[in-house]
């Protein structure tokens, strides 16, 4: 009997070793980058404005003149950009530069004129909960008003274009369960040992 005592008790020290071994659950969302599709649809004509691009990369800062045209959306690629920022500039604020890196000069120093208007921040990629089974993010920004107006810059809602993600089940045993288990079947296994020595 008292091998019996001194088997399970190697069993359960041996369970808590294995449980030890898993190590604690991880604290909040396991996240994952997915990269982003970033597209410009312009509700309407804009022969009063200039759109600058204001890039942030690899290789700097650099500003892309864009062609706001109505009839079919502008995807922003993004090979070697980080994050970037659309402005409508009205065509006379526009002529006041003399070249668009000198805009770019001072939307850094956040001296812009009034009119300019800014979109939100475009980005490359973005951290996602790592059940969400879209491999890209489709991100829609339209362009509409103009001089009168004034311009907006207004982001498609994505829940009508994305799938909803799953919700993640945790795989990994839970540990307690998994040391019970283990104490059980090695305290059957020495005991079964124990017996036949016994006979």
């Amino acid at each position: 009997m008292n091998r019996f005592l001194m088997t399970a008790a190697l069993a359960v020290t041996v369970a808590a070793a294995a449980m030890a071994d898993l190590g604690p659950r991880p604290k909040g969302p396991i996240l994952k980058s997915i990269p982003v599709q970033n597209v410009l649809k312009f509700a309407n004509e804009f022969p009063n404005h200039t759109f600058w691009a204001v890039t942030v990369g690899q290789d700097g800062t650099n500003v892309v003149t864009l062609k706001a045209d109505s009839a079919k959306p502008l995807p922003l690629t993004m090979v070697k950009t980080i994050s970037a920022v659309v402005y409508a500039v009205p065509n006379d604020v526009a002529k006041t530069f003399a070249t668009p890196k000198e805009f770019v000069q001072a939307a850094a120093a956040g001296k812009l004129p009034a009119g300019v208007i800014a979109s939100p921040t475009f980005v490359k990629a973005e951290q996602v909960q790592n059940n969400d089974r879209r491999t890209a993010i489709d991100r829609v920004v339209v362009v509409a008003g103009g001089i009168k107006a004034g311009v907006t810059f207004a982001e498609e809602d994505p829940v009508k274009r994305d799938p909803e993600p799953e919700p993640l089940a945790d795989a990994r045993p839970a540990p307690r369960l998994f040391a019970v288990g283990l104490a059980a079947a090695l305290a059957v296994m020495f005991g079964g040992l124990w017996a036949v020595r016994r006979k």
